[in-house]
């Protein structure tokens, strides 16, 4: 095989690989709408609101989580007691709400019932 065919035979090689990567480009691309995906958070009793809020590095509080997630967030809250206040100033938008929810498993209790009670507002949890 000449030089020169085998330049034409990488080069042909190279053109085949381009177009099958912007084959699987078109197939997996997006159709612009918002992922389906969930950012994940978890709560935890020893965790701390220094984390990353991640499954291994938890953070503490409720009120930590309320202040940090965006729409489409879900946070695990892993089991315990938790006797926190809970202000949440940020809403969801719609197909993208914000969870709460209970670790897989797992039981959570809210207990207010050492919180002293603001004038006009609930012990716990304030939307």
């Amino acid at each position: 095989m000449t030089a020169g065919r085998r330049i034409i035979a990488v080069l042909s090689g190279m053109c085949v690989v381009l177009l099958a990567i912007a084959v699987w480009a078109v197939v997996t691309r997006g159709d612009g709408s918002p992922s389906t995906a969930r950012a994940t958070f978890w709560v935890a009793k020893g965790g701390s609101d220094e984390g990353s809020g991640s499954a291994d590095d938890p953070w503490a509080t409720l009120q930590h989580a309320a202040d940090t997630v965006a729409p489409g967030s879900i946070v695990y809250v892993r089991g315990g007691v938790y006797h926190q206040r809970v202000r949440i100033r940020v809403s969801g938008t719609p197909g993208r709400p914000i969870t709460f929810a209970a670790a897989p498993g797992e039981r959570v209790v809210l207990d207010g019932s050492s919180l002293e009670v603001p004038a006009d507002q609930s012990a716990m949890i304030m939307v």
